[in-house]
Order: structure tokens, then C-alpha cells, then sequence
């Protein structure tokens, strides 16, 4: 009794880790940046320990052990890491723990901004697919925009041309009845040749107006397949930021605490 009563007081502290997600499985089940198979094997073997104790010593702290040891439990049927550390100083304990999270966020933390960068790249890749998508739809509907005015002019001037054409066979028609001298002949001549011409005319921009449909048509095809392209590029792009958002560093669940009553010695 006596001895024991003499002896320090040792606290256990406590506190409680669960390794980052980096994405979701199709079953929708989390992938973690490792498991906690791995991450209990850095700390049991002393991974960070000497960073631990360089660390106290540059903040002068007091009493500083010589070397620490951590127990790491692993609750059945949970992600989560339960670890814990015994020492007669709590504050230092709970700094110990603090400092122990702080190293394993600083090494998963690389690998967090590695996948957060590729899917940054991939992101990039996508805005910039966007925009040349954007850019060619805007052309293509310049161009169909073109296409339709020509088309407009095209069919207001057939319309000039029939007109034409009707009053210069109505004027032939009139010359014919009125006899066949020298000047009517000529006359009518010169109006069966500028109805001609308005016939090859009317002919051939019909003609034109034909192609520019299909040009129009082929640039409205165009303007649906960009238009698709941009959809499935958003909905990518949204897709790779949920995916980052997802990424997450090592979390801790519960932070360092000593319990009420110390573990040892046991007086009783």
C-alpha cells in the first residue's frame, strides 16, 4: 500500500481516428486512402514517434519520456482506429496525441492533394473541351444564321424574278398582237431572252436555296452533336468535382481525452 501509494499516477489517454475516403465503390461502399491495417502498423512500430519527441523538445516541454508507446485497437465491424497512450502527465499526453494526428494528416495529406490534383488535371481537361465545344456551336450557329438570311434574300428575290418574268410576258404577249414589224420582232426578241435569263436565274437559285437546306440541316446536326457534348462534358465535370469533394484526409473522430481516474497503480 505504501508503495503504491508513492507511485505516479498514470492516466491513459485516448482518441479515436478513422483513415480518409478517397472515393465510393459501386456498391457505394467507402475506398479509403489505406486501411487500418496499415495505418495501425506506422504507429505501433513508431513511425512518428521521434517527430513526436523532437518536437516536444523544441517547445521545452517538461518531463519528456524517452520513448513512447501506443496501443491501437480496431473495433469490429468499423473503419474507425482507437489509439492510446499511458503517461502520468495528461496535458503532455493529450499534446502527444494532438501532435500524433497532426503528422498522420501531414503523411496522408500528400496523397490526398495527389488525387485531388489529378482529378484537378482531369477538370481542365474538361473546361477546356467546353470551351471548344462552346466556340464551334457558337460557329455553327453563325454560319446557320448566315445560311438563313440567304436563303431569305434568295427567295425574296425569286419572287422579284416571277414577278419580272409575268410582266415581261404579259408586254411580249401585248407585242405579238399588236403585228410583226422590224421593231416589235426586236422587241419581242430582246424580252423572250431577258425572260430566259430570269428562268436560268430563278432556276439557279432555287437551286442554291436547295444546297444551303442541306447545308442548313448538316449545321443543325452539327449544333445538336455540340450541344451533347457539352452536356456530357458538364455532367463530367460535375461529376470529378462530387469526386474531390469525396476525398477526404485522414478525420478525427474523437479528439485526445484522459479518463477520470488513472489505469495504474491499481491501490487495491
Amino acid at each position: 500500500m505504501v508503495i503504491s501509494s508513492i507511485m505516479p499516477k498514470i492516466y491513459r489517454i485516448e482518441t479515436v481516428i478513422r483513415p480518409g475516403i478517397l472515393s465510393f465503390g459501386e456498391d457505394g461502399k467507402s475506398i479509403y486512402i489505406d486501411t487500418p491495417d496499415n495505418i495501425k502498423a506506422l504507429i505501433e512500430t513508431g513511425a512518428f514517434s521521434k517527430k513526436i519527441l523532437n518536437n516536444l523538445e523544441e517547445s521545452n516541454a517538461p518531463d519528456i519520456p524517452g520513448e513512447l508507446h501506443f496501443r491501437v485497437t480496431l473495433p469490429k465491424s468499423s473503419s474507425t482506429l482507437k489509439i492510446n497512450c499511458d503517461t502520468p502527465h495528461v496535458e503532455q499526453g493529450i499534446e502527444i496525441l494532438n501532435l500524433l494526428g497532426r503528422f498522420l494528416m501531414e503523411e496522408y495529406g500528400n496523397l490526398v492533394s495527389y488525387f485531388q490534383n489529378e482529378i484537378d488535371r482531369d477538370i481542365n481537361i474538361q473546361k477546356a473541351g467546353i470551351q471548344k465545344a462552346s466556340a464551334m456551336k457558337r460557329s455553327y450557329e453563325n454560319n446557320r444564321e448566315s445560311i438563313t438570311k440567304r436563303i431569305h434574300e434568295l427567295e425574296t428575290e425569286i419572287v422579284f424574278i416571277d414577278k419580272n418574268t409575268t410582266f415581261l410576258n404579259q408586254e411580249r404577249k401585248n407585242l405579238l398582237s399588236k403585228g410583226k414589224d422590224e421593231s416589235n420582232i426586236l422587241s419581242v426578241l430582246l424580252y423572250s431572252n431577258t425572260i430566259q435569263q430570269n428562268l436560268q436565274l430563278s432556276s439557279d437559285y432555287k437551286t442554291e436555296i436547295k444546297d444551303l437546306k442541306l447545308k442548313k440541316e448538316t449545321e443543325l446536326q452539327q449544333i445538336s452533336e455540340r450541344e451533347n457534348e457539352l452536356q456530357m462534358r458538364l455532367a463530367e465535370m460535375e461529376n470529378l468535382k462530387i469526386k474531390k469533394s469525396n476525398i477526404q484526409n485522414l478525420q478525427i473522430i474523437q479528439k485526445p481525452y484522459s479518463g477520470k481516474y488513472p489505469v495504474k497503480p491499481k491501490k487495491m
